[in-house]
């Protein structure tokens, strides 16, 4: 918790797949803020689009999914995004179709290696492709400014 960490700071704070879990949103991205350095960096990581919102994002707990417009309306008051791209476009058009045709609370574990071994190979191509518009998560980075 911040508590614990009242008296550091810190140059960058990685916040991956975290933040969809959390209700009070603006707050967690506050007190993160709060734990930068000056020009330091809060990457975070989140699943995008709440149109793919599936049965096994809430088995999950995630609270929503994100997307660029979200990141836009937080309060961050001096600070800045510097950077936000959404990645793994094979993974945005599965989801489509998983939600449409399947969508149920636990994936195969074939269907896991496939995504792994295949789709995320195949979106790093067509996410490059596609000038990162789209993908089934989204990279946010945001500069502290004091």
């Amino acid at each position: 918790t911040s508590k614990d960490l009242k008296n550091k700071k810190f140059d960058a704070i990685l916040h991956l797949q975290v933040l969809e879990h959390i209700v009070k949103d603006q707050k967690e991205i506050d007190d993160n803020l709060n734990l930068l350095n000056n020009k330091g960096k809060l990457l975070i990581i989140v699943p995008a689009f709440m149109s793919l919102y599936s049965s096994f994002d809430y088995a999950i707990g995630h609270v929503k999914r994100y997307e660029k417009k979200d990141f836009n309306n937080f309060n961050l008051g001096k600070s800045k995004i510097i950077k936000m791209i959404y990645i793994d476009s094979c993974g945005y058009l599965l989801y489509k179709i998983f939600k449409l045709l399947i969508n149920n609370d636990q994936p195969s574990k074939w269907s896991i290696i496939v995504w792994d071994k295949i789709f995320i190979p195949l979106s790093r191509i067509f996410d490059f492709i596609f000038r990162y518009k789209f993908g089934k998560n989204l990279i946010v980075i945001i500069e502290k400014n004091d």
